[in-house]
């Protein structure tokens, strides 16, 4: 085909329609969205009408060709007309074509800009959408649209009229002139899938399970920001590109992947010669192959048969149970087991962990973070919403006066209390309030239950040693809650803790003096303790036998005072406090023991005298004379013992001669013993 400036304004008709379709999808399913609520539908239409700036570029680059070729038609017609119009048309024939310098700006620049704005808009709003959509795809959060004839006749509609257009410009894609009109038709066959996604998701969530429409929700997202990925990627491709002279140069925003969508044929052409390409010959001329490719529909519709055969058959865990759902309505509730029901979409067995424990905070959340966590610092949330009014301590209580006003009656705590649940009836859990509510529904009870117990409460139980035996109250009363209810939920509660428990952070060193002066109070009492047991057992050997001896000691008082106690009683009792005394080990054991010895020694000594005094007498009584005979020398034994005795005769003369000199009386003055003499 000749290119020619009509087949160009042909290409340009193509994509002003192209455009047209585009907008008229986007607008409508974003005018239904917006009616019905429908996230995934509103994500769906932002992505088409993002797509339709692709259209849009392609409809001023082809129109660009066409004033190009109208232009270069018209410099041929007056290079022909005479020799002198042409010489100076051709010395100035760059200056004339400025269409073609616009077209080649528009090649060079236009469409790359084109190209990386696309991008940054399908990255942007695929990221924003996604972050929105995360938390829509749980099953408590997600609420299916109403108007679902409408959905799934608008995807049926704009999914098989952008099929069919898509494969329609595929083909004119074809032609060389007309080669970008590919990436039209990938905008189109885009299109045709998220129209084709949001009818499929519509029919599944009539038929059955809402999971479709719920993961549409982020997949959409997922491929606004793919998409956005490869013109990117393409864009940095194509500046190292080589390039041929005369190759219409592929913009950036043609997408490859959706490329291969509208034009299957390529697939199977692309297929073909890896597989050729791998086993060295044309494999796709055997006799195996050829059969296989006649066979190859049926084969796969006997395998997509199977397939939807098998789930006729469902199998529910034996810690599990499962409701039987036919046609959107609930038929029964199934326990463990394998069973046969209708083919998937027509009737389907939602399974849930029947001993699994699920837990909801009734009061503030964990805190965040890994730091310390102490009663005066910041917790990481906002506990100003999560107080509980408990009652005072009962010394509190009693030291207030009367009039004293009613807002202290109660004192403000703030604690984690998660509480853990497992679902006993599946039908009485589903049929008790709308999926996206129900944990709140639930939430809500139980902080009821739990504020109305935590008013009977007082504070020092709270934070002391019965917190145990106050978090098995608050279970009680949380279970309770739920059993009123009419409907039930049909949940057991299996566990209420209070953890973290506190006062707000804003008197919590006030509490802190309190137990500071507390545990000063209990270390002088334990000092005053470790003391008097101190000194009682190094009194009396134990304090045991110290107060018995106290106890006696306030006895022999009382004996004292009373006139009639007679000195027999008083002195059974002295003896009795003296005999304990000396019983235990300790001080005055020590000297009781000493003084008895100390007598007994002396009643020894005198005795032994007045016994030896009687064998004196004796002696004497038997001889007078030698008994004084030996008293005599024993005395005169006991004069002479240490000094030199000399024995002479009568006869014999003796001298004596004596030196009465004193000897160092200076030295000695201020001495009060000699060396010779010893201390006395």
């Amino acid at each position: 085909m000749k290119a020619d400036y009509l087949s160009f304004k042909r290409a340009t008709n193509v994509a002003l329609l192209g455009l047209i379709l585009q907008l008229l999808t986007g607008f409508t399913l974003l005018t239904y969205s917006f009616l019905d609520r429908d996230h995934a539908t509103q994500t769906a239409s932002f992505m088409i009408l993002i797509g339709s700036g692709v259209w849009l570029g392609l409809a001023i680059v082809f129109d660009q060709h066409r004033r190009e070729r109208v232009e270069a038609m018209e410099a041929a017609s007056l290079t022909a007309q005479q020799a002198r119009a042409s010489t100076v048309f051709e010395e100035n024939a760059d200056d004339l074509r400025l269409a073609a310098k616009r077209l080649a700006w528009m090649h060079r620049l236009l469409l790359p800009m084109v190209g990386l704005l696309l991008a940054g808009l399908l990255i942007g709003v695929g990221v924003f959408r996604f972050q929105q959509a995360r938390e829509l795809v749980d099953p408590d959060k997600f609420s299916a649209p109403d108007a679902r004839g409408w959905a799934i006749a608008l995807g049926l509609i704009f999914g098989v009229s952008n099929f069919l257009f898509a494969r329609y410009v595929s083909g004119l894609g074809k032609v060389p002139m007309w080669v970008n009109l590919r990436a039209g038709a990938a905008q189109a066959v885009g299109s045709a899938l998220v129209c084709a996604a949001i009818a499929i998701g519509q029919f599944v969530d009539y038929a059955g399970p809402d999971a479709v429409l719920r993961y549409l929700q982020v997949v959409f997202p997922a491929m606004m920001v793919m998409l956005g990925a490869e013109f990117v990627l393409s864009f940095l491709l194509n500046i190292y590109r080589p390039r041929k002279a005369g190759e219409t140069p592929r913009p950036a925003f043609d997408s490859r992947v959706l490329g291969f969508v509208a034009a299957p044929d390529k697939i199977a052409e692309s297929i073909s010669e890896a597989i050729n390409y791998q086993f060295g010959f044309d494999v796709t001329s055997s006799w195996f192959y050829r059969l296989l490719s006649r066979s190859m529909l049926v084969l796969t519709l006997v395998g997509v048969a199977v397939i939807w055969l098998m789930t006729a058959v469902a199998v529910v865990g034996p810690d599990e149970r499962g409701i039987r759902i036919r046609n959107g309505a609930r038929v029964s509730e199934v326990g463990p087991g394998a069973y046969v029901k209708w083919p998937w979409p027509v009737e389907r067995v939602e399974r849930f962990k029947a001993t699994e424990a699920r837990r909801l905070d009734l009061s503030s959340p964990p805190p965040a973070g890994d730091k310390a966590i102490l009663w005066t610092n910041e917790h990481g949330v906002d506990e100003k919403d999560h107080y509980l009014l408990v009652r005072p301590s009962a010394e509190e209580a009693d030291a207030r006066s009367p009039g004293a006003s009613a807002t202290s009656d109660f004192v403000l705590v703030t604690a984690e209390v998660p509480m853990y649940y497992a679902v006993e009836d599946v039908t009485k859990y589903e049929e008790f309030a709308a999926p996206e509510s129900r944990q709140e529904l639930l939430k809500s009870i139980g902080m009821r239950a739990l504020l109305e117990y935590m008013g009977t409460v007082r504070v020092d139980d709270l934070l002391g040693n019965a917190r145990t035996d106050t978090a098995e109250g608050a279970r009680q009363a949380v279970q309770q809650a739920y059993q009123a209810m009419n409907p039930s939920p049909g949940i057991r509660v299996l566990f209420v803790g209070i953890e973290g428990a506190h006062p707000p952070t804003e008197t919590a060193a006030s509490f802190e003096q309190v137990v500071t002066s507390e545990q000063t109070r209990e270390s002088a009492i334990e000092q005053a303790q470790s003391e008097r047991i101190a000194f009682l057992t190094a009194a009396a050997g134990s304090v045991e036998a110290a107060e018995r001896v106290l106890v006696l000691l306030d006895e022999l008082d009382v004996l004292k005072r009373t006139e009639s106690a007679g000195p027999e009683a008083i002195k059974e009792k002295e003896q009795a406090i003296t005999t304990l005394l000396g019983g235990d080990g300790g001080a005055a054991s020590a000297i009781i023991r000493q003084a008895k010895a100390a007598r007994w020694k002396s009643h020894m000594e005198e005795r032994g005298l007045a016994e030896r005094y009687q064998g004196e007498l004796r002696a004497y009584a038997a001889n007078p004379q030698l008994y004084a005979a030996e008293r005599y020398f024993r005395t005169l034994r006991d004069v002479m013992a240490g000094s030199r005795v000399y024995i002479i005769s009568d006869d014999v003369p003796v001298e004596l001669r004596t030196n009465l000199e004193d000897v160092d009386t200076g030295g000695n003055a201020l001495t009060t013993e000699t060396a010779d003499e010893e201390p006395g």
